[in-house]
C-alpha cells in the first residue's frame, strides 16, 4: 500500500508540475493576447484619426479652391508664366535702374519720397529674410534630432535582432543540450537496469552510509571506511584486496582512539551497531619494504599497497597497517613459490588473483566463492556512483533554462521590432517632409532675394498691368499675388499632407493584428485545455492518494489495534507461562519431597519387617490388629516393594497391647540423646574464645560515619537539584533566545529575498533540523529562485549562493541593529541584472544602515557616496600607507 501510495505521490508530482507548465503558457497567452488587443486598438484609433485628418485636409483644399474662385483678380496658368518671366526680366533690369534712380536723387525732390517707400518694403523684405532663415535653422535643428532618433533607433533595432539571433542560437543550444542530457541519463539508467543489486544490498549501504554521516557529525576526527577511502586500480585485483582486507573491509578509519572510544560509545547509546575502527595514532607503523617492487620472477609481482589507489595521503598508515607487505602474484602457484620456496632464510605473505592467501607463518586460506561475492562490493561502489551521477544530471536538466520562456522572450521581441519598425518609418517620413520644407525655404529665400533687386518694376509691368485691369503691379502683388502663393502652397502642403496619411493609412491597414489576436486566443484556448486537463488529473490523483491515505490510516488503526490485541496475548500468555513454571517449579519440589518421604517409609518399613523378622526367629510375639483375611500362616512379614502392601504391615501391628514401660522406652531414649545432644553443645560454647567487648564502639564511630556520609548524601543531592533547576532554567532560556531570534530571522528573510532579487515569485524559507535543541543542530536554508524549482542552498550557483547569503546577512542584522557593514567583493559572482538589484536594495537601506563595500566592479562602486583609497608613500628610510576618500556627490 505504501509503494502505491508513493508511485501516485510521484504522478501527483508530475502532474503538479505539468499544471504550472501549462499555467506558465496561458499566463504568457493571455499576456501576448493582451498585448495583440491593445495594438489592435491602438491600430483603429490611428486609422480613424488618419481618417479624420484626411477628412480635415479635403475640407480645407475644397476652401482653398472655393476662396480662389471668389477672388476678384484671377490669373490664368499663361498670365501667371507671363508674370514670372517678367519677374524674371525686372531682375535683369534692377541694377541699372538703382544706379540710375541714386544718380537722379539730388536733381529729383519726387523721387525722393517714393525711394524712401522703397528702402521701407526693402527692410521689410530684409525682415521676412531673418523670419525665414530663423524658421530654417528650427528646421534644420529638428533634422539633426529626427536624424539623430532614426540612428538611434536604428541602433535599438540592430540589439534586438542580435539579441533574437542569440535567443535563437541558445533555444538550439539548449535542445541539442537537453537532448544529450535526456540520453546520459537514458544510458545511466540501463546500465542500472543491467546491474543486479537486490534491495537488501541498496539498504545496506544506505545504512552504512548514514552511520559514517552521523559519526562525521558527531566528532570531526572520522576520515570514512576503508572500502570507501580506497579502491583496486583494476577490477582483477578485487578478490586478492578483499581476502586480504577481510574483517577490516569496513573498518572506520579515525585520528585518535579517544575518538574511536567515543564513537563506540555513541553506537551504543543509540543502539545502532557494531563497528571496526582503526585509530591513526595507535595502530603499528608499517614501513614498506622497497625491495620487494625489484622482484621480477614471477613475472607480474607487485605489492598489495601498489595496487590500491588510495584518495588521502592521511590514511596511508592505516592502509599500510592491514595490507603490510603482502604481494600479490597471478596465480596460487606463484604465491606459493614466492612464499615459501625463493629463500629459505626469508618468507613472505603472498596472495593469489583467486584469493589464495600463504601467511608467513605457514598458514594457508582460500574461500574464491565467498570472496567473489564479497569483492562485489567495489562494483556497487561504481554503480553507487553512477546513481550519483545520474542526480547531477537530473539536476542539471532541471536548472536548463525553460525554452518556452525564451519563446516568449523572442515573441516579444518580434513585437518590439515590428513596433520600432514601424515608427522608425514615421521617422523616415517625418525627415523627408522637413528636408522638403527646408528646400521650399531656400526656393522662398532665393524668391526674396529676387524681389529685393526688383523693387522699382512698376515700368516693366506696365503692358502686363493693362492686360489684366490693374493700376500698377504693386497693386497685385499686394492684393492677390501673395493671396495667390500662399494658397497655393498651403494646397501643395496640404497635398503632400494628404499623400504622406494616405501611406501611413495604407500601411496600417496591411498590418494584420486580428490574425495575432485570433493566434493567440487560439493557443490560450489550448492552453485552458490542457491547464484543465491536467488539473482534473491532478485531482483524481488526489483524491485516489487521499482514499490510499484514509485506506492506510484505517489499516493502521485495524493493525495498532491488533498489534495491542497480541501484545495484551502475549501478556497474558508470559504471565501463564510463568505461572505454569512456578507451578511446574512447585510440582517438581514437592514430587521431591515425595519421593523423598516415600524412600523414608520404605526405609522404615525395611527396618520394621527387619525387626518383626528378627522377632520372629527369637519367638517374640507380636500384637496384630484382627483385620486381616488372609491365612494366619500366611507370611506377613514377607517384604513388598508396593507402597499399599507395605503401610498394610504397620497397620496389623496393635501398639496399643504393648506394655507401658516399652511404649515409653522411645521418649526416655529420646530424652537421653537430646540430653547428650546439651552437653556436647555446652562443651562447644565453653571453647569459644571470649568475645571482643570493644567491637561496640567500633560499631559506633561506623555508624557515626554513616551519617554523616547520609547527610553529606542529602546535600549533595540537593545542591545537585538546584543546580539541575538552574541548568533547565538557562537551558529553556537559551531554547527561547535562540528560537525567537531564528523565527524573526525567518520573518524577514523572504520579504528581503524578495526585495533582493526583485521578483516576488521568489521565496527563502530558514529553519533548524534540531527542534528539541535547535541551538546544536543544523540550519536548513532552502530558496525558490526565479524560473527555477525548490532548492536547498548548496544546489544553487555562485550569483544565487551570493544573493541567498546576502538576503539572509540582512535579515539577521535587521532584528540586531550594528552600527556598520562591510562586505567584501559580494559582487564577484553576479551578472549586471544581479549587481543592479543589489544596488538598489543597498540604496534602499541606506537611511537605516551604513555600509562599507569592498569591490571591484565599476558598475557597483559608482553608486558608492565616497570612495576610499589605500597608497603607499615612498620615503627615504620607510614607506607609509596613506588613506585618502573622494565623495561622488559632487559628480551624480
Amino acid at each position: 500500500m505504501e509503494d502505491i501510495i508513493q508511485k501516485s505521490k510521484i504522478k501527483y508530482v508530475t502532474l503538479e508540475e505539468n499544471i504550472l507548465y501549462w499555467q506558465k503558457k496561458r499566463d504568457c497567452a493571455r499576456v501576448s493576447l493582451d498585448n495583440a488587443n491593445k495594438a489592435h486598438d491602438i491600430r483603429k484609433k490611428i486609422i480613424q484619426e488618419l481618417k479624420n485628418e484626411l477628412k480635415q485636409i479635403d475640407n480645407k483644399l475644397a476652401e482653398l479652391r472655393k476662396a480662389s474662385q471668389m477672388s476678384t483678380i484671377e490669373l490664368s496658368n499663361f498670365q501667371v508664366k507671363r508674370y514670372m518671366e517678367l519677374m524674371i526680366e525686372t531682375e535683369c533690369r534692377a541694377k541699372d535702374s538703382i544706379k540710375e534712380i541714386n544718380n537722379l536723387m539730388r536733381d529729383k525732390q519726387a523721387d525722393h519720397d517714393k525711394l524712401d517707400n522703397k528702402n521701407r518694403c526693402k527692410h521689410e523684405l530684409e525682415d521676412k529674410v531673418k523670419r525665414i532663415k530663423l524658421s530654417k535653422e528650427d528646421l534644420e535643428t529638428r533634422l539633426k534630432k529626427l536624424q539623430n532618433l532614426d540612428a538611434e533607433f536604428k541602433a535599438t533595432l540592430m540589439d534586438k535582432k542580435a539579441r533574437i539571433q542569440e535567443l535563437g542560437q541558445k533555444i538550439i543550444e539548449t535542445e541539442n543540450k537537453l537532448l544529450n542530457l535526456e540520453n546520459d541519463i537514458a544510458k545511466i539508467s540501463e546500465e542500472l537496469s543491467e546491474a543486479a543489486i537486490d534491495h537488501d544490498t541498496v539498504s545496506q549501504e544506505v545504512k552504512k552510509n548514514n552511520i559514517i554521516k552521523m559519526l562525521k557529525q558527531f566528532h570531526s576526527g572520522i576520515y570514512g571506511r576503508i572500502s570507501d577511502l580506497c579502491k583496486p586500480i583494476h577490477p582483477r585485483y578485487n578478490v586478492a584486496i578483499t581476502k586480504v582486507f577481510g574483517k577490516n573491509m569496513d573498518a572506520i578509519i579515525v585520528d585518535m582512539q579517544q575518538t574511536a572510544i567515543q564513537c563506540i560509545q555513541f553506537l551504543k547509546e543509540q543502539k545502532i551497531g557494531v563497528e571496526r575502527f582503526l585509530p591513526l595514532d595507535s595502530i603499528k607503523t608499517v614501513y614498506l619494504n622497497e625491495s620487494l617492487r625489484a622482484i621480477k620472477d614471477p613475472i607480474h609481482v607487485k605489492l598489495l599497497y601498489d595496487v590500491l589507489e588510495i584518495s588521502s595521503v592521511f590514511i596511508k598508515k592505516a592502509v599500510l597497517f592491514i595490507t603490510q607487505n603482502i604481494l600479490v602474484c597471478e596465480t596460487a602457484e606463484d604465491a606459493e613459490t614466492m612464499a615459501y620456496k625463493t629463500d629459505e632464510n626469508k618468507t613472505y605473505s603472498c596472495v593469489s588473483l583467486d584469493g589464495c592467501f600463504y601467511h608467513k607463518d605457514g598458514t594457508i586460506s582460500g574461500g574464491q566463492t565467498d570472496l567473489i561475492v564479497k569483492a562485489k562490493q567495489w562494483e556497487k561502489q561504481q554503480i553507487f556512483a553512477l546513481k550519483e551521477r545520474k542526480a547531477q544530471l537530473i539536476q542539471e536538466l532541471r536548472n536548463l533554462p525553460k525554452i518556452f520562456v525564451m519563446q516568449s522572450e523572442l515573441d516579444a521581441l518580434n513585437i518590439e521590432i515590428e513596433g520600432l519598425t514601424l515608427r522608425n518609418n514615421y521617422i523616415e517620413i517625418d525627415i523627408k517632409d522637413t528636408e522638403n520644407k527646408i528646400v521650399r525655404i531656400h526656393e522662398e529665400l532665393d524668391a526674396l532675394d529676387r524681389e529685393l533687386l526688383g523693387l522699382n518694376k512698376d515700368e516693366i509691368f506696365v503692358d502686363f498691368c493693362k492686360d489684366i485691369n490693374i493700376p500698377d503691379i504693386s497693386y497685385y502683388e499686394k492684393n492677390n499675388l501673395r493671396t495667390y502663393q500662399e494658397r497655393k502652397n498651403k494646397q501643395l502642403e496640404l497635398e503632400k499632407q494628404y499623400d504622406h496619411i494616405e501611406n501611413q493609412l495604407r500601411f496600417e491597414n496591411e498590418n494584420d493584428t486580428e490574425s495575432k489576436i485570433l493566434k493567440w486566443k487560439h493557443f490560450l484556448e489550448q492552453a485552458e485545455t490542457e491547464w484543465n486537463k491536467a488539473y482534473q488529473q491532478e485531482c483524481h490523483e488526489k483524491m485516489k492518494i487521499k482514499q490510499a491515505k484514509s485506506k492506510m490510516s484505517v489499516l493502521k488503526d485495524s493493525y495498532v489495534k491488533e498489534k495491542n490485541n497480541i501484545e495484551n496475548v502475549e501478556k497474558k500468555l508470559a504471565q501463564y507461562k510463568l505461572q505454569i513454571d512456578v507451578i511446574g517449579k512447585l510440582y517438581l519440589d514437592n514430587q521431591k519431597a515425595h519421593i523423598a518421604i516415600r524412600s523414608k517409609i520404605e526405609q522404615k518399613q525395611i527396618e520394621c519387617n527387619t525387626i518383626l523378622n528378627e522377632c520372629k526367629i527369637e519367638d517374640i510375639v507380636i500384637p496384630k490388629l484382627q483385620t486381616s483375611h488372609r491365612p494366619e500362616n500366611e507370611d506377613i512379614f514377607t517384604y513388598s516393594s508396593s507402597l499399599s502392601t507395605d503401610s498394610k504391615i504397620s497397620m496389623k501391628i496393635d501398639f496399643s497391647r504393648f506394655p507401658q514401660d516399652i511404649r515409653n522406652c522411645v521418649e526416655e531414649d529420646m530424652t537421653k540423646q537430646l540430653s547428650e545432644e546439651l552437653i556436647k553443645i555446652q562443651t562447644e560454647l565453653n571453647n569459644i574464645l571470649k568475645p571482643n567487648l570493644n567491637i561496640d564502639e567500633k560499631i559506633d564511630s561506623i555508624t557515626d560515619q554513616m551519617q554523616e556520609i547520609n547527610i553529606n548524601l542529602r546535600n549533595c543531592r540537593k545542591k545537585s537539584d538546584e543546580i539541575r533547576t538552574q541548568f533547565e532554567l538557562v537551558k529553556a532560556k537559551r531554547y527561547k533566545l535562540f528560537s525567537d531570534y531564528l523565527e524573526q530571522v525567518a520573518a524577514e528573510i523572504d520579504s528581503t529575498y524578495k526585495n533582493l532579487v526583485h521578483d516576488m515569485s521568489a521565496q527563502a524559507i530558514i529553519f533548524s533540523d534540531n527542534l528539541e535543541e535547535p541551538y546544536i543542530g543544523n540550519i536548513i536554508y532552502n530558496c525558490i529562485v526565479p524560473s527555477k524549482g525548490f532548492l536547498p542552498l548548496q544546489y544553487l550557483s555562485g550569483g544565487e549562493k551570493s544573493l541567498a547569503s546576502l538576503a539572509l546577512f540582512f535579515a539577521m542584522q535587521r532584528d540586531k541593529q550594528i552600527p556598520f557593514l562591510i562586505m567584501d567583493e559580494i559582487d564577484a559572482a553576479l551578472d549586471k541584472t544581479n549587481i543592479k538589484n543589489v544596488i538598489r536594495f543597498i540604496q534602499s537601506q541606506l537611511n537605516t544602515t551604513q555600509l562599507i563595500t569592498i569591490s571591484l566592479r565599476r558598475q557597483l562602486y559608482s553608486n558608492a557616496d565616497v570612495l576610499i583609497g589605500v597608497t603607499l608613500i615612498p620615503d627615504e628610510k620607510h614607506s607609509n600607507s596613506n588613506v585618502f576618500a573622494i565623495s561622488l556627490n559632487g559628480y551624480k
